[in-house]
């Protein structure tokens, strides 16, 4: 019982927290661009934003996943 109502907690955690940082990152562009890097190289801002937009996406599944398997 103590389990289920734990990973039920942790899931919702997972998702709740994908969502935040979506959230925040749309909202705040500044976060996603170093001021180093405004006039340079696109590939690597572009690669970092993949690498964020993946993590985000495995984060949300992961917290899907916990919720899915309770039931």
């Amino acid at each position: 019982m103590k389990n289920k109502l734990l990973l039920k907690i942790i899931g919702y955690i997972f998702v709740g927290l994908s969502l935040l940082i979506t959230v925040l990152l749309v909202t705040n562009t500044h976060l996603l661009v170093p001021n180093n890097y405004i006039l340079a190289i696109d590939g690597f801002v572009v690669s970092r934003n993949l690498i964020i937009i993946f993590l985000l996406f495995g984060l949300s599944q992961l917290g899907y996943y916990l919720l899915n398997k309770i039931k």
